[in-house]
């Protein structure tokens, strides 16, 4: 892939939810971002999974096909319309995942792009792991490569100090823990520069209208009355690498 300067940027958000979930601020800048959705395919019918009964759903073909409108909806309010590529999540595959596959059908859908964001794949999802690594490997080196944190994997015990400007807390420290997955990455942690993007409480409240627009999402991604993306702490900072080919 070679980038076009003034194409836009190419968002790609594993999941139905992730790029308004950890990109907002990408979503809502000024510049062109065209959003791919890699995992919305649509399982067999007649059988609903442990998580889909978590969140109401009765049969999980039709909550993924619920899912698409919801996120149609949500990204809407950023004036941007997803793609989506058509594999299947990891809960609904019933073999291994084929990271040719991914590579291939991101790009299939690629169009001209000045640059890719990806997850950076904290929290070590599977699939977000292999998006992650499949736009990697079409950057090859050359394409313009930003990281995202992705929410909640990475506030599970809260933004790190200097995410937020807190004191550190001698007894927590959620960095260690991202570092984990940073350091298994294929590239050098110190090709690596962080950035913290702080949201005004209009565009954390836009954000926030837009995650409850994930209806049958949003009571889990929220872990119900504990309120992790309601609170402003949580919802105003969004973290990002951009990562040195040099």
């Amino acid at each position: 892939m070679e980038p076009i300067g003034d194409a836009p940027l190419l968002l790609v958000s594993p999941h139905l939810d992730d790029a308004a979930l950890s990109a907002w601020s990408v979503l809502t800048g000024e510049g062109p971002v065209e959003v791919v959705n890699v995992f919305t395919g649509i399982p067999r019918r007649g059988f609903v999974t442990r998580y889909d009964r978590l969140v109401g759903g009765q049969e999980s073909a039709a909550m993924i096909e619920e899912r698409i409108e919801e996120d149609r909806d949500a990204l809407a309010l950023a004036g941007r319309v997803p793609r989506g590529l058509g594999l299947l999540e990891r809960d609904y595959r019933e073999g291994p995942l084929d990271l040719a596959a991914v590579a291939a059908a991101i790009e299939t859908a690629e169009t001209p792009c000045s640059g890719l964001v990806l997850p950076a794949g904290l929290g070590g999802h599977e699939d977000h792991l292999a998006v992650r690594d499949a736009g990697l490997e079409l950057a090859g080196g050359v394409m313009p490569v930003t990281l995202y944190a992705e929410l909640p994997y990475a506030i599970r015990k809260g933004w790190p100090h200097w995410v937020t400007g807190s004191d550190p807390d001698p007894h927590l420290d959620p960095g260690s823990d991202w570092d984990v997955y940073l350091d298994a990455a294929p590239f050098p942690t110190e090709a690596l520069r962080v950035s913290t993007r702080i949201l005004t409480d209009a565009e954390a409240n836009q954000k926030l209208a837009a995650l409850r627009t994930y209806r049958t999402q949003f009571a889990s991604l929220n872990a119900g009355p504990i309120d992790r993306l309601v609170n402003p702490a949580i919802r105003r900072y969004e973290v990002f690498w951009s990562l040195d080919h040099s």
